[in-house]
């Protein structure tokens, strides 16, 4: 398990033990910073660490090292990249503070998605992007204007307004998107888990959704808290993280279980 944090990152052994590695002035096989956004393994097993200033790629010897690589840029305003996967297509999708780049295998970009420029169909909710997932008919993305999805063919983006479950609220500020098994879209908000069918979701006519549950601090069962660093989907459960606490969430009967951080810790991001 590979936890980010606002002070480096924890790495837990198969034994539960916690190692923390963080950023060492002069030493360039450190992290490039403490602040760790994101974390994303490759088809090829590297793995990738997002921080504050920059990325490094993962290796291991003797213990952990870490080679940075240098962030996007071009004459858009650059991209400082917090958020990265492939496609099925092999394509490398770069999300951060500018948008979102899609860049072809020969690393070549194909299109640079705004919420500001750009065809009035291929624009994004906002251009903060927090999190991305590929189902391989098209890229979900979440940002702080809440959920979009680019269509694998067409490049459109179709923006959708999630409710929860009592139609009363819509929750626009979105951090992690996963899929379970059963087809069900969990959403990582600023006020809980939201899940939501995939499938009734893209066959709908109207872009407004009311979820089908929605997990907080006072649902029953109830989560650690609103605010949702992370959240990963297993066989089994999803796994939340909400600051000094990752809950699991069974996907069988919706019961949820409670795993505390190291004293003192608040997370970010796991992998």
């Amino acid at each position: 398990t590979w936890i980010g944090t606002d002070n480096g990152l924890f790495i837990a052994d198969d034994k539960g033990h916690f190692v923390r590695y963080s950023h060492l002035t002069g030493n360039s096989t450190s992290l490039p910073n403490n602040v760790v956004w994101s974390v994303f393994r490759d088809n090829d097993d590297n793995i990738f660490v997002c921080t504050d200033h920059g990325i490094s790629v993962a290796g291991i010897s003797s213990g952990y090292f870490f080679r940075q690589v240098g962030n996007t840029s071009s004459g858009e305003g650059g991209q400082d990249v917090s958020v990265m996967t492939f496609d099925h297509e092999g394509n490398l999708w770069l999300g951060g503070m500018n948008g979102l780049i899609k860049e072809r295998p020969d690393q070549s970009v194909e299109r640079w998605y705004k919420s500001d420029s750009g065809p009035s169909d291929m624009r994004l909710a906002h251009n903060k992007i927090r999190n991305l997932y590929d189902d391989g008919s098209g890229m979900w993305a979440v940002s702080d204007g809440g959920l979009d999805r680019i269509d694998r063919r067409s490049g459109r983006v179709r923006h959708f307004i999630i409710k929860e479950p009592s139609g009363r609220y819509a929750s626009n500020w979105m951090y992690n998107i996963s899929e379970d098994r059963f087809g069900r879209l969990w959403l990582g908000t600023y006020s809980g888990v939201i899940v939501v069918d995939k499938a009734s979701l893209l066959s709908s006519a109207d872009n407004t959704y009311t979820a089908e549950n929605h997990y907080y601090h006072e649902s029953e069962p109830a989560i650690s808290g609103n605010v949702v660093s992370d959240l990963a989907v297993t066989e089994d459960f999803a796994a939340v993280l909400t600051g000094n606490s990752v809950d699991m969430i069974s996907l069988a009967d919706g019961s949820v279980s409670y795993v505390p951080l190291p004293e003192g810790e608040s997370a970010f991001t796991m992998e």
